[in-house]
Order: structure tokens, then sequence, then C-alpha cells
């Protein structure tokens, strides 16, 4: 089948493996080229992305989000980026639970890596809220 590839990561847990199918204009064969981010619980406030993004790029929501989100910096492949505005102190929210906190404010559309988040999984000193 023409444009079916099979993307795995292992940074997406609850996904293996993530089969797309890449949609073409009809008789022109252009490829689309809306990024996409998969979201894996409707309560999450990350979206993980399935394709890079740059700075300015619509993403598309998948899964369990609807709609998109236009990123404000370069986002690689696997690497979560915010739904909603963040809090600086705020949860965030990924497979529907408590994955870390925000140490500055993050705004729709930012990047949510180690420059922002602390890390709560798998810490003993540190209780997930």
């Amino acid at each position: 089948m023409q444009g079916l590839y099979i993307r795995c990561h292992p940074y997406l847990y609850y996904l293996n493996c993530y089969i797309a199918v890449k949609r073409f204009e009809v008789n022109t064969w252009k490829e689309t080229s809306m990024a996409r981010a998969i979201i894996l619980n409707p309560d999450d406030n990350v979206a993980t992305l399935v394709d890079p993004g740059s700075e300015g790029d619509e993403v598309a929501l998948s899964g369990e989000g609807k709609g998109s989100v236009r990123l404000v910096a370069p986002v690689d492949y696997g690497h979560k980026v915010a739904t909603r505005d963040i809090g600086k102190g705020d949860p965030i929210l990924k497979y529907g639970i408590v994955i870390g906190r925000a140490t500055q404010s993050i705004r729709t559309g930012q990047h949510v890596h180690l420059h922002n988040v602390e890390a709560l999984r798998g810490r003993g000193d540190k209780e997930a809220a």
C-alpha cells in the first residue's frame, strides 16, 4: 500500500508501534504537511509528537484529543508539547497520571521537557500530587 509506514519509538510506552497512513491529495499524490501529535488520556495537558515540528507549525491532535496547537519552538519526534497553558508548579499529566511538575510557566504549543519540568516518576524523595 503506497504511503503506509510503521514507526516505533521506545518512549511511547502505551503505543509500542504507531501505524500511520500518509494522506495524499486526490490525483496529485502531494503529501499533506501538518505535523501530528497524540493525546493518550482526555485529562492530559501534553501531547506526544509523532512527527517532528518546527516553530509556527500547526500540529493536529489525535487519540483522545481533538483540534490542533501551534508550536512556539521546534519540537522533536517523540517529545511532548503543551496542549494548554500550564502554570509554574502545576502537574504535567500524561497517560492520565502526573509525570512531573512545571518548574516555570509553559505556554500552549511550547516544548515540555527537562528544561521546564521536574520529573516525579521513580523518585522516592518526592510524591506525585
